[in-house]
């Protein structure tokens, strides 16, 4: 009865593995069992990084050595998104509430997100967890935790770029996060008109070189990209921009965040993700949606004017076509880089 991907159990024969699993299962971490087996890839190998299935004992396999963190995941079946915030307990020093478990689990938002974000910064894991609750329930009733995540984040990074006295907790944990946010990104769009009004061509050259010079070879591999992720039928268009003008222009038009902060070109340079634009077709040239996609396919976020979804079921079905488009393009560098997207997206 116990819900794994027993296909690819199957396919993974490494006998430490093996011998985990087994382990796992006898130890009653049923859902952290499931996941595992959903992490073996079928050209060999898994992906994951909080689960040791090489190791001997179970503390070295969980990365735990208190056994009362243990019995917390095995009591509460939790998986690799409970076990990455008890190791982050562990590792820090710092408690974490069984309440706060178990809401990061059901919104799959991983310790190791927190830890990289800005987040971390101002808020703890209880008053974040708190803080989305809070925002869900007044501005955001449809939107999924993770995604209210990615807005705080988007506009804590646009209050560091306009300079915002980042001390003051007004400015770092807004009251109303969306009319906030919503703000900070029209506030970038107004200042990216006033710098483009006084620019001339010189000063455009000196920054475009200064993108290159940041994010080098990065011009290169949108053009690389072009021919594998634009496509389209008789009534959308999927566009590869060509330039970092093009996505802070996109930004812009759309009035949200995407172009305003560096992260995302910073997933561009790794591979970890890529922008590109959906158009009408008979609108060709005016922004419509700006798509964050993995190399594999898989759609991380898409964004639409001032972050809403218009038309969204409309437009749902030609996505898939493409998604599916996609794959069949992929060759073994793709796929490569999709399995390095997925464990960087979210790490069993």
């Amino acid at each position: 009865g116990l819900k794994v991907d027993f296909n690819r159990l199957l396919v993974e024969v490494d006998k430490p593995f093996i011998g985990t699993v087994e382990y796992l299962f006898k130890g009653r971490f049923y859902r952290l069992l499931r996941e595992v087996s959903e992490a073996i890839t079928y050209w060999g190998g898994w992906s994951g990084q909080s689960v040791n299935m090489r190791a001997s004992g179970i503390k070295a396999v969980l990365n735990l050595d208190d056994r009362q963190r243990i019995n917390r995941l095995r009591d509460k079946d939790g998986g690799g998104c409970m076990l990455q915030w008890l190791q982050w307990s562990e590792r820090e020093g710092k408690k974490i509430s069984d309440e706060a478990l178990m809401f990061y689990q059901k919104a799959d938002i991983m310790a190791k997100r927190y830890m990289d974000s800005k987040v971390s910064q101002y808020l703890t894991p209880e008053k974040l967890m708190h803080y989305l609750i809070r925002q869900k329930r007044e501005s955001y009733p449809s939107h999924k935790y993770s995604s209210i995540l990615n807005q705080y984040e988007d506009y804590l990074s646009m209050c560091v770029r306009l300079d915002k006295h980042m001390d003051d907790e007004m400015v770092y944990r807004p009251r109303e996060l969306k009319r906030r946010h919503d703000e900070a990104s029209e506030e970038c769009r107004i200042r990216q008109e006033e710098l483009r009004a006084k620019a001339n061509k010189e000063e455009a050259e000196r920054k475009a070189q200064e993108m290159r010079e940041k994010y080098p070879g990065y011009e290169g591999l949108l053009q690389e990209i072009k021919a594998k992720y634009e496509y389209a039928n008789d009534t959308y268009r999927i566009i590869v921009p060509e330039n970092f003008a093009q996505i802070t222009e996109e930004g812009m038009n759309l009035h949200h965040c995407v172009g305003n902060t560096e992260r995302y070109f910073d997933r561009i340079v790794s591979r970890e993700t890529y922008i590109c634009f959906l158009r009408k077709v008979e609108e060709p040239d005016k922004s419509y949606y700006t798509i964050e996609v993995e190399p594999g396919g898989t759609i991380r976020q898409h964004r639409g004017m001032y972050d809403e979804e218009p038309e969204i079921e409309q437009v749902k079905p030609f996505l898939k076509l493409w998604q599916k488009e996609i794959r069949k393009r992929m060759n073994a560098k793709d796929h490569e880089l999709a399995k390095n997207s997925r464990s960087k997206e979210r790490r069993v």
